[in-house]
């Protein structure tokens, strides 16, 4: 029965906007839109994707396999974990209940949930809206089964990370906390919440946990590494780790109603919204990353999960611009972490970008050619898979020239490697001069100093204890926030890791996310014909590599051809 307090403020449903499904617009920008996503899918992209502008849809479909063992395609009706972006509706609602009166976002979370202990007195809903609470990421695994009342204790009882207030740090647990707040608050499940006060009203049907009536075919299956990761979990889900911060399923087209609502009134009034999209620190709002761009005004937020799963949901403010990209397996994390959210819209408006090579014959699955290969001359590329999806790495400068290209490259690329070395090595030592070098804002300065610090302790636990770490290479990125990237490695008693330095125009302007035993790499495929065709998603810088001796031996092709032999295992 639905909660008489929440009866008398129900919004009368909009009439769900007609989003055309499975369909490509009939014009030159929908085609070479078609194109694009098209080339993608034998580097192995598989997922569903709505481009639109302007209020007029261009494309709406779906790529690759939703669910390979009984061969189901992605659909634009297909479901898909969207990940982090679900944190948009969580924000949503507690902007809701604030427009109902029921809480403020400056109020205490201690207003709202019992127990809350000393260090966290001073946290606040904004505090957990903006990643500024200071609160751990986590404190279990995703798919691990708990209770909302466990994990709120949980998350109490965790040490803080930082001083309230006092940085952004990232945490899933923090929207967990909100939504434990939106059930207590409204006194109805946070997805009964969702349900009636969001998508109800927006005239979304298919989006949610499992209020839906799923049907098994409408359901994407995650595949990480070649295999089916969670089959189906959604029809018994979800657990307290992600509610509120991640795992809502939803198609393309109800995503798409939820632009269109949020554009008008029907869910959130004016107030309310330019609430949502004040950026706080590090451009994020509530539940939503603003920022200017050539492009325009931007309001996006990605999501992802070790599972294989990717989400990128892209609004441009001024031109109506659109993209929402949803993606079941490894490749998609790459794709849209490089050029997709710039490369799209650039696309829809007009622009020219790099499009991949035409693969007409893909040979799956590829022969074993896993491996390193050396050149005469010690050049040295790696070839590595994960289930279907092969990757081309770069050891050193000259592969890095042959599977990414040097266009666009800077003419100070070798002195960035050379700081990116002097940023590293000092840091293996506690000594934080080269940090201090190139960052001149202390606050800066102690936040790289301290992600430096928690990258070094995670690669000692792989890696031993650690013995070197210098830049090995620069690459062209061409992004907003990045232009250059510097390849680094850092060599440990057991092995060795490597993470990149980013760069915009010569300042240090971030780094990866973690550190990967694996070398950075290409996309790649192999062919019938003969052929590893790779793909840089960044630059869309392109190689052919002839596959010789049964793949004991691959050939350059093109000027300054060079030979790569197969070292032994």
């Amino acid at each position: 029965m639905l909660n008489p307090a929440l009866a008398t403020l129900l919004v009368a449903p909009l009439a769900p906007p007609k989003v055309p499904e499975n369909y490509v617009a009939p014009d030159p920008v929908a085609q070479k839109l078609e194109t694009f996503l098209n080339r993608h899918v034998p580097f192995g992209y598989s997922g569903s994707v709505l481009v639109a502008r302007g209020g007029r849809v261009l494309l709406n479909k779906g790529y690759g396999l939703a669910d390979d063992a009984r061969r189901i395609g992605n659909r634009s009706e297909t479901a898909h974990s969207i990940g982090s972006v679900t944190k948009q509706f969580t924000a949503a609602a507690v902007m809701k209940l604030e427009m109902m009166g029921k809480l403020d976002t400056a109020d205490p979370i201690s207003k709202h949930l019992p127990g809350v202990p000393a260090d966290k007195e001073a946290v606040t809903l904004h505090h957990l809206l903006t990643h500024t609470a200071g609160l751990v990421d986590s404190v279990a695994g995703d798919y691990e089964a708990a209770e909302r009342d466990e994990t709120v204790r949980k998350a109490l009882a965790a040490p803080l990370r930082s001083k309230v207030g006092e940085r952004y740090e990232y945490s899933n647990l923090g929207y967990t906390l909100l939504a434990a707040i939106v059930e207590r608050v409204s006194g109805v499940p946070f997805e009964q919440f969702l349900q009636e006060r969001l998508f109800q009203p927006a005239g979304m049907t298919q989006t949610g946990y499992r209020l839906p009536k799923w049907k098994r075919d409408r359901l994407a299956l995650a595949y990480s590494g070649g295999r089916a990761t969670r089959p189906n979990p959604e029809l018994t889900w979800p657990s307290w780790n992600v509610v509120g911060n991640g795992e809502i399923l939803s198609t393309t087209s109800d995503m798409y109603r939820w632009h269109r609502a949020l554009t008008g009134d029907a869910i959130l009034d004016a107030k309310a919204k330019k609430k949502l999209y004040t950026p706080a620190q590090n451009d994020y709002a509530y539940g939503w990353e603003v920022r200017k761009t050539p492009l325009g005004t931007l309001y996006a937020h990605n999501g992802g999960s070790s599972t294989g799963t990717g989400t990128q949901y892209t609004r441009y403010v001024e031109s109506d611009t659109v993209l929402i990209a949803f993606a079941n397996r490894d490749a998609g994390s790459t794709l849209f972490g490089g050029r997709w959210e710039d490369q799209i819209p650039k696309l829809v408006a007009g622009g020219d970008v790099p499009m991949p090579p035409k693969v007409k014959d893909p040979l799956l699955p590829a022969p074993p050619i896993e491996g390193r290969y050396r050149s005469s001359d010690a050049t040295v590329i790696t070839v590595t898979r994960s289930g279907s999806t092969l990757r081309v790495g770069a050891a050193d400068a000259r592969a890095a020239a042959l599977l990414f290209g040097t266009q666009g490259l800077p003419a100070n690329a070798n002195d960035l490697v050379r700081r990116s070395t002097a940023l590293l090595q000092p840091l293996l030592k506690d000594d934080r001069t080269g940090v201090d070098a190139e960052i001149a804002d202390r606050t800066r300065a102690d936040r790289f100093v301290a992600r430096l610090q928690a990258r070094r302790a995670n690669a000692e636990r792989v890696a031993g204890a650690l013995q070197s770490a210098e830049g090995m290479y620069a690459r062209a990125l061409g992004l907003e926030g990045a232009d250059t990237a510097v390849v680094s490695r850092i060599v440990g008693e057991r092995t060795t890791l490597y993470t990149t330095l980013y760069w915009k125009d010569g300042r240090l302007a971030g780094m990866s996310g973690g550190s990967s035993s694996e070398l950075p790499g290409t996309l790649a495929v192999a062919t019938r014909s003969g052929h590893l065709v790779t793909l840089d998603v960044a630059s869309g810088a392109s190689a052919r590599l002839r596959m010789e001796d049964g793949g004991r031996r691959l050939v350059s092709e093109g000027a300054g051809a060079m030979v790569f032999s197969k070292e032994p295992q």
